[in-house]
């Protein structure tokens, strides 16, 4: 916790006035901390507040919130009415952290993101907020790197099933770090670092691969084989390695042809597109599958669209969200399905977490449905247990 204006109290009015309102402060802070809890003074105008017990996010969310109004309050300091307000992060442990240093850093993130808001309130510790920092930046980008040659990387495949009967139709593989400190990330947390670190052709590589190994693992297994998409980055689609990666496992093993599939975002086919098409047709030339991922959210332009040979749209997920009680996000969704079948192309809306989602897709065409409804990203090994069981 930090005072939002204790600096222009020090300066105005002089250190003993500062000294005398941090008194003040901590007072307060008994007042509105737990018995239970610990309150500690790190230095200058900054404060620590351990909360032990309170397994209930909403819970603490609401200790942070009284904490908030009540140091918004004024308070006394030699006959004068002062205001400061304070910004909070807030981090747990072991769900955030491991460990009380990587805790801290956590927590000083947060309370920077706090202040960015516009002070006066509080955040949650989110794995995103690591890209904000640029020492944390550096340092995840450092361990990537070698997270990658040490094989750290693993992949979770959430399925897609058919609208019609909910039978599993094909998975995309989603890429995830098994950090040996800070546990399970997710890829919102170390993509855009990859990305512009150049980390992330090589990712990709390692994706690819994980892919056509995984689907030769399985079809040893004797598991009906479906068709698992990978996603690709804008930076790797321009390159002619792209292309020559999936010609060597094709050519290796061509029992995988029409088994693996590339997704590629539709801001990512506009920041070139005339490239994206390019290497999207040798692929199609090659037996590899392409859809449009999070179709609705760019601009892409009708003709590229049907330049591109594409052979799946992915409706984006901010439509179907509440497509049960948005009419411009119905209408839209309904378009694009629409458009899909005008253009022969299949079309998945991703997101799907109600029934209703599910029945009104299904009634106006859509082929493919993926959400936490049906599933979500499991590991290889519960995949496997799913192709066995065909369902």
């Amino acid at each position: 916790m930090d005072l939002d204006r204790f600096k222009y109290v020090n300066d105005s009015l002089g250190h003993h006035a500062g000294d005398n309102l941090l008194f003040l402060v901590g007072q307060r802070l008994r007042e509105v901390v737990p018995h239970a809890g610990m309150i500690a003074r790190q230095g200058g105008d900054e404060f620590i507040v351990l909360l032990s017990g309170k397994d209930d996010v909403l819970q603490v969310e609401a200790i942070a919130q009284r904490l908030v109004d009540a140091l918004s309050q004024s308070f006394t300091v030699f006959d004068k009415q002062i205001y400061v307000g304070a910004s909070i992060g807030i981090v747990r442990l072991p769900e955030d952290a491991q460990d009380m240093v990587s805790a801290m850093r956590y927590a000083d993130i947060c309370l920077y993101r706090a202040k960015k808001s516009g002070k006066g309130c509080y955040r949650l510790w989110d794995r995103s907020y690591l890209q904000d920092s640029t020492p944390e930046r550096i340092q995840i980008e450092s361990e990537l790197r070698e997270g990658i040659e040490r094989g750290e990387l693993i992949l979770h495949y959430q399925p897609k099933v058919n609208a019609v009967a909910g039978e599993l139709h094909s998975l995309e593989a989603l890429v995830r770090w098994q950090h040996p400190r800070l546990g399970l990330i997710y890829p919102d947390s170390f993509i855009g670092i990859a990305e512009e670190s150049n980390l992330i052709v090589e990712l990709d590589r390692w994706v690819i691969a994980a892919v056509a190994e995984q689907q030769l693992a399985w079809r040893k297994q004797g598991l009906v084989i479906v068709p698992v998409s990978l996603n690709v980055s804008a930076s790797h689609i321009t390159r002619a390695d792209l292309v020559l990666l999936f010609a060597q496992i094709l050519n290796e093993h061509p029992e995988l042809a029409n088994y693996i599939e590339v997704e590629l975002t539709e801001t990512a086919i506009m920041a070139d597109p005339d490239q994206a098409t390019i290497s999207l047709n040798h692929l199609l030339h090659l037996g590899v599958k392409s859809s449009v991922d999070d179709f609705g959210s760019g601009y892409t332009s009708l003709g590229y669209l049907k330049k591109l040979n594409a052979n799946t749209l992915k409706i984006d997920r901010t439509f179907i969200d509440d497509i049960t009680e948005d009419g411009y996000d119905r209408d839209v969704a309904k378009a694009i399905i629409a458009l899909a079948n005008s253009l022969s192309m299949e079309v998945v809306a991703e997101g799907v977490e109600t029934k209703a989602q599910w029945d009104l897709l299904a009634s106006f065409g859509c082929q493919y449905l993926q959400g936490y409804y049906f599933s979500k990203p499991k590991p290889a090994e519960e995949i496997a247990r799913l192709l066995a069981s065909q369902k």
